[in-house]
């Protein structure tokens, strides 16, 4: 069975989207594997798993890479960015702030 494209749009957990957007670029591409992820993010293999696994966050700066590696349009990465931003956010007003911006993507 063949999987769909997941929509980052329907999460709201950006590991969560990461680990389903792994599975659909490995099905379509055995070459497409977390070493080959993180040489175009320029992080390390174990950096890029222990995010999907949930023991670390994606960094700020890593963003923008794993939008590009996932070939992500520009209002996918948008959603995406804010999403890793509210999920690494610790101050409560911003991360409100956060979670209303991506209620405004569903508008």
């Amino acid at each position: 069975m063949k999987l769909e494209r997941p929509q980052v749009h329907t999460y709201s957990d950006y590991r969560r989207f990461l680990l389903d957007m792994y599975k659909f670029r490995k099905e379509g591409n055995v070459g497409f594997s977390f070493e080959f992820i993180s040489s175009k993010i320029g992080t390390s293999r174990s950096y890029l798993k222990n995010i999907m696994d949930g023991r670390r966050h994606l960094s700020i700066d890593k963003i923008s890479a794993v939008g590009k590696a996932f070939k992500l349009d520009k209002s996918e990465m948008d959603y995406f960015s804010v999403l890793v931003l509210k999920d690494i956010c610790e101050e409560p007003l911003l991360k409100d702030l956060l979670k209303e911006i991506l209620r405004s993507f569903a508008s």
